[in-house]
């Protein structure tokens, strides 16, 4: 009887990973069936190997991550970065509105006042929504623009005070951030976020610029000279991507440099990598 119980335990097992494989499987063909939701031509600045460190580098398959950030944001993958340049009482990224926030379910204060940050308006729990991710837009032109008049500004007091230590540090460090905006960072931003993909696909109906993706989303609230402001963090649902075996060589030859990846979003707003090929002076 225990014989006939332990088998009849491994075929349930059997039988359930087969069942979760073949669901996986009609997902995947179904998110790839028909055109494309979007499909974006990157450089490999929008993207970073996973499983350079630790156990990882043991790993025989190829898994590379997204790449984004958002307007006036410091860190890839993290949706709270603020515009130096935003005035005394404005929020931080200009796709971080009540209104937006609103439409995805957020109980929102009426004003940020530091009494009600501390209460639950800090503790929401983040909800599903639909991000839009630009690639080389006005989002990036205008980060780059940015940091290119810093620079100026910069080199200019340095200039202006040549036995000043401080001010030249200033300067080279300006001139470091626009050197890497300019040649090594993504260009990938997250510029919008809605709860409607019909909605948005009006708004943004360049499938080779913008593509709608899920993410996970919640409000932060945070001072800034002496002023409570209001933005967003963001998790991409789907940012981990499998390079098929089949392209892998591609991507491996001087170790992604010198390649462009054609990367596609289907029905379910899922990516998958559609060809790593040699790349254009156009996409550097």
């Amino acid at each position: 009887m225990k014989d006939w119980s332990s088998w009849r335990t491994a075929l349930f097992g059997v039988v359930l990973i087969a069942a979760t494989n073949a669901v996986v499987l009609l997902g995947v063909a179904y998110n790839r069936s028909g055109d494309a939701e979007s499909l974006l031509t990157l450089g490999k600045r929008e993207f970073a190997r996973i499983g350079e460190w630790g156990f990882g580098r043991e790993d025989s398959g190829l898994t590379l991550r997204l790449h984004w950030r958002t307007p006036g944001g410091t860190f890839p993958f993290y949706g709270s970065g603020v515009d130096e340049e935003v005035a005394e009482g404005v929020d931080g990224p200009a796709w971080v509105d009540r209104a937006r926030l609103a439409a995805l379910g957020f109980d929102l204060p009426d004003s940020l006042d530091e009494t009600k940050r501390q209460s639950k308006w800090q503790r929401q729990q983040s909800r599903p929504a639909m991000v839009v991710l630009e690639f080389d837009g006005p989002a990036y032109q205008h980060e780059v623009e940015r940091a290119r008049r810093r620079a100026e500004e910069m080199r200019a007091r340095a200039e202006a005070m040549p036995n000043d230590k401080e001010s030249k540090r200033k300067a080279e460090g300006a001139g470091g951030q626009l050197a890497r905006l300019e040649n090594e960072e993504t260009r990938l931003y997250v510029v919008d976020v809605g709860p409607d993909l019909a909605a948005l696909r009006a708004k943004y109906p360049d499938r080779t610029r913008h593509a709608i993706v899920q993410a996970e989303i919640r409000p932060v609230f945070y001072r800034r000279k002496g002023v409570e402001r209001l933005s967003a963090q963001v998790e991409l649902t789907t940012a981990n991507i499998m390079v098929p075996l089949e392209q892998r060589a591609a991507w491996e030859k001087r170790n992604g440099t010198g390649t462009q990846i054609q990367l596609a979003f289907g029905k379910r707003l899922e990516p998958w990598i559609v060809a790593i090929q040699a790349q254009t002076e156009a996409a550097r």
